[in-house]
């Protein structure tokens, strides 16, 4: 039953948002499934990059696969770069890092869109956005979709939630990938399969939001929930 709640707020939060999967994830499953940090971060990645496929093949919106590679290969270069920082920054620096960047976040989801933006941008200004992301999340953990979502609306002019979804999805197997074949252990197969039920459902739950409301509407309410992830980020943050 937890499994399934948790692929369900997980589901239904990253399918409205395009953010907010893993600093979500983490605590639930430490709290509700009773797992220690390290075992919930790799779980976590496993719920996540469920959701952001499975979301992103069901999105209605076209993915953008020329910004999901540009993103994908710096936040690579970026994580690479940011291993060594970690170990040598203090960890309040690391926390006003990305409690500036959630503020920025805020910003831009609540900023209208300028039409004079929209062909201002080459694809290259992605190249700062990935590096800037891998390094995020290879410091801190967290913020990773945060980040990735209004930066994607700052560059593309757009809430391009597609193609954040493939971003994430790409970026969290890839992590996954990695830690499983350096030992971390996965969860049985049977909490797999309930969260993959809840994660179908979470999809025409959203699907159903979308017909049902105005798109004015569905817009208020990613912001409102995209603020709440971020609000919950700066306390999991500053909480200890």
């Amino acid at each position: 039953m937890s499994w399934l709640l948790i692929g369900l707020f997980v589901g239904v939060v990253l399918g409205l948002t395009g953010a907010g999967g893993s600093i979500l994830a983490v605590p639930l499953l430490m709290n509700l499934v009773g797992m220690s940090l390290k075992e919930a971060t790799t779980s976590s990645l496993l719920i996540v990059a469920l959701s952001a496929i499975l979301s992103s093949l069901f999105s209605q919106q076209k993915i953008n696969f020329k910004v999901v590679g540009l993103l994908f290969v710096t936040s690579i270069f970026g994580a690479w770069i940011s291993l060594p920082l970690k170990a040598i920054l203090p960890a309040i620096v690391i926390k006003i890092m990305l409690t500036a960047l959630a503020l920025w976040s805020l910003y831009i989801i609540w900023s209208p869109i300028k039409s004079e933006l929209k062909s201002r941008k080459s694809p290259l200004w992605h190249l700062p956005g990935g590096f800037i992301l891998g390094g995020l999340t290879t410091l801190t953990g967290l913020g990773g979709g945060v980040v990735l979502l209004p930066w994607l609306k700052f560059i593309e002019a757009k809430e391009d939630i597609s193609t954040s979804l493939a971003t994430i999805a790409l970026i969290s197997s890839f992590s996954l990938g990695m830690q499983v074949s350096m030992g971390a252990p996965l969860t049985d197969m049977i909490n797999i399969i309930y969260a993959f039920i809840a994660i179908i459902v979470s999809i025409f739950m959203i699907r159903l939001l979308v017909k049902k409301v105005s798109s004015e509407k569905v817009i208020l309410i990613r912001q409102l929930v995209f603020s709440g992830v971020v609000a919950f980020t700066i306390f999991t943050l500053f909480r200890n």
